[in-house]
C-alpha cells in the first residue's frame, strides 16, 4: 500500500515539473515575440520619418522644376522677340537701300518718275555720262520712237508683244521668227543627243564570258543575263544550262517552252526567265526528271553542273559579305547572292560561310573563316581549286593574301575576296565535282589523257609522249614515268 502511494506522489511531482517546464518555455517565447514587436515598431517609426523627408525633398525639387520651366518659357519668348526684330531689320534694310539709291538718282539726274518714261531716262543718263551730247545717242538712227508710238504701245491694241517691247524701247535688234524656230530646234537636238543611253540590252558573242564556252560561229549575239543575284560575268543563264549543257533543248523556243511549264527550280523557287543568272553554289532542280545539280567551278575556272542527291539539294552555302545594323539596332548580314538575313548568330562575321536551308530560308549552321578549314577559290587564275587555308597575310592599304595547300601538297596564294569556305577542317560540306578541285600540270593532264585512251588502270602506269625537258643545254625527250618524276 505504501509503495503505490509513493508511486502516485512521484508521478504527480513529475507531471507538475513538466507543467512548469512547459510554462517556462511558453513564457520565453512570449518574451521573444515581445522583443520582435518592439523592434518592428521602431523600424516603422524610422520608415515613416524617412518617407516624410523624401516627400518634402520631392516637393522642393518639384518647385524648382516649375521655376526653371517658367524661366525657360520667358527666355524662349525673349528669344523669339529678338528673332522677329532681326528679321524686321533685315527686311527693312533692302527697302532703305532702294530708297537711298532712288534719292541719289533724283539728285544726280533730276529724274521725275511720275512725268518721264524709260526712254527719256536713258537719254538723260547718256547725256550726263557723255558730257552733254559729245558721244552718239544711245538709240541708232531709224529706231527712235515718237510719243504716238509709245501711246500706241501702251494701248491694248498694240501689235507688239509685251515680252518684246523692251527691244523696241532701247533699239535692240530682234531675231526673225524663222531663225528663232531653227535655233530652238537645234537646241532640242543637242539636248537629245547628250542624254544618257541607258542599259545595253544586247550582248555580242565575242564579248561573252569565256567560261560560257560559246562557239564563234553560233551567231552574232549571246544571251544577256537579267538582273539578279549574281554578276553578269560570274553567272550562267538558264538558257545555256538547258540548251548547251544539259541538252534538254535544241533551240531558243524550246527553252522558253520548258521554262513556261515551270519545270526548272533554282534554289527551290520556280524560275521562268530564260536569262535568269544562276551562279556559284546555286541548286538547279528539275522535278520532272528527279535531277538536282549544283553549280561549281572546275580547276579551269568553268562552271560545272555537278549532280547531287536530294538531301544535299535542300541547302546551299552562302558567303557573308558584310554584317550591319539596321533601324532600331536590328543586326543583319548580306550574302554573296544578294540575300539579307536578320537576327543572325552574333559569332558570324564577314567572309564566314553560312549553311542556308532552302525550304525555310533559315541559317542552320556556319563556318568560320579560319586557318585549317577547306576552301574553294572562286576568282582569279586559281578559280576552282580546293585546299586548306595555311596562312593569312594582312597588308595595310592593300588586299589580304591567303595561302592555300591542296590535297597533293601544292601551295598557292590568292586574295581574300576570291576564297569561299566550304567546310570545317579538311572535309567539305558539299560534294565536289570530278577531280576534287586538284589542278593538274600539263604533263599530268597528258598522262591522264593517254591513260584514258590506252585503257591503263592508273595514270602512273601511262608514259608521257611528246613532252620535252630542257636539261644540260639540250632538249631531252621524256618517255617514262620515272624520268618524268626525276626531271620535274
Amino acid at each position: 500500500m505504501g509503495d503505490s502511494s509513493t508511486k502516485n506522489v512521484v508521478e504527480e511531482v513529475i507531471a507538475y515539473s513538466d507543467d512548469i517546464i512547459e510554462y517556462l518555455e511558453v513564457e520565453k517565447d512570449a518574451n521573444i515575440l515581445t522583443q520582435h514587436l518592439e523592434y518592428s515598431k521602431v523600424l516603422q517609426s524610422q520608415c515613416l520619418a524617412d518617407s516624410n523627408d523624401v516627400r518634402s525633398l520631392l516637393q522642393v525639387i518639384t518647385n524648382q522644376i516649375s521655376d526653371l520651366e517658367h524661366q525657360r518659357v520667358s527666355v524662349e519668348e525673349q528669344r523669339q522677340i529678338l528673332k522677329n526684330l532681326e528679321q524686321d531689320e533685315l527686311r527693312a534694310q533692302p527697302i532703305a537701300d532702294i530708297v537711298q539709291i532712288d534719292k541719289r538718282l533724283d539728285e544726280m539726274f533730276e529724274f521725275d518718275p511720275t512725268g518721264a518714261t524709260a526712254f527719256d531716262t536713258c537719254n538723260s543718263i547718256w547725256k550726263m555720262s557723255s558730257n552733254e551730247g559729245q558721244l552718239p545717242p544711245i538709240i541708232p538712227e531709224g529706231c527712235q520712237r515718237t510719243e504716238g508710238d509709245l501711246h500706241e504701245e501702251d494701248s491694248s491694241d498694240s501689235p507688239i508683244p509685251r515680252q518684246r517691247r523692251h527691244q523696241y524701247d532701247y533699239g535692240l535688234p530682234t531675231m526673225p521668227q524663222s531663225l528663232k524656230e531653227k535655233s530652238t530646234e537645234a537646241r532640242r537636238r543637242r539636248e537629245r543627243n547628250t542624254m544618257a543611253r541607258g542599259l545595253k540590252k544586247h550582248l555580242k558573242r565575242l564579248n561573252a564570258p569565256s567560261h560560257w564556252m560559246l562557239d564563234k560561229l553560233g551567231g552574232a549575239f549571246a544571251p544577256k543575263p537579267s538582273s539578279g543575284p549574281h554578276k553578269s560575268r560570274e553567272c550562267l543563264p538558264l538558257i545555256l544550262i538547258l540548251r548547251n549543257r544539259l541538252k534538254y533543248a535544241l533551240t531558243y523556243r524550246e527553252v522558253i517552252a520548258i521554262l513556261m511549264q515551270r519545270h526548272i527550280l533554282v534554289d527551290g523557287k520556280v524560275r521562268t526567265d530564260k536569262t535568269y543568272p544562276s551562279g556559284f553554289m546555286d541548286v538547279v532542280s528539275i522535278p520532272k526528271t528527279n535531277e538536282n545539280f549544283r553549280l561549281l567551278y572546275d580547276t579551269k575556272g568553268r562552271f560545272r553542273l555537278h549532280s547531287i542527291r536530294d538531301e544535299e539539294a535542300k541547302f546551299k552555302l552562302c558567303k557573308v559579305r558584310s554584317v550591319q545594323f539596321g533601324q532600331k539596332g536590328i543586326p543583319y548580314i548580306n550574302t554573296y547572292d544578294g540575300r539579307t538575313i536578320r537576327y543572325p548568330d552574333p559569332l558570324i562575321k564577314a567572309n564566314d560561310t553560312i549553311k542556308l536551308d532552302l525550304e525555310s530560308n533559315k541559317v542552320t549552321d556556319f563556318i568560320k573563316f579560319d586557318v585549317g578549314n577547306v576552301v574553294m577559290v572562286t576568282g582569279g587564275r586559281n578559280r576552282g581549286r580546293v585546299g586548306v587555308i595555311k596562312n593569312r597575310e594582312k597588308h595595310k592599304g592593300s588586299f589580304e593574301t591567303i595561302h592555300i595547300q591542296d590535297a597533293t601538297g601544292h601551295e598557292f596564294a590568292t586574295r581574300m575576296g576570291n576564297v569561299f569556305t566550304i567546310g570545317k577542317g579538311s572535309k567539305p560540306w558539299v560534294s565536289l565535282p570530278k577531280g576534287k578541285g586538284i589542278k593538274l600540270s600539263i604533263i599530268e593532264e597528258a598522262r591522264k589523257r593517254l591513260a584514258t585512251q590506252a585503257g591503263f588502270k592508273s595514270r602512273s602506269q601511262a608514259p608521257v609522249f611528246g613532252v620535252y625537258c630542257y636539261s644540260s643545254g639540250s632538249l631531252e625527250r621524256i618517255t617514262s614515268h620515272q624520268s618524268t618524276r626525276s626531271n620535274l
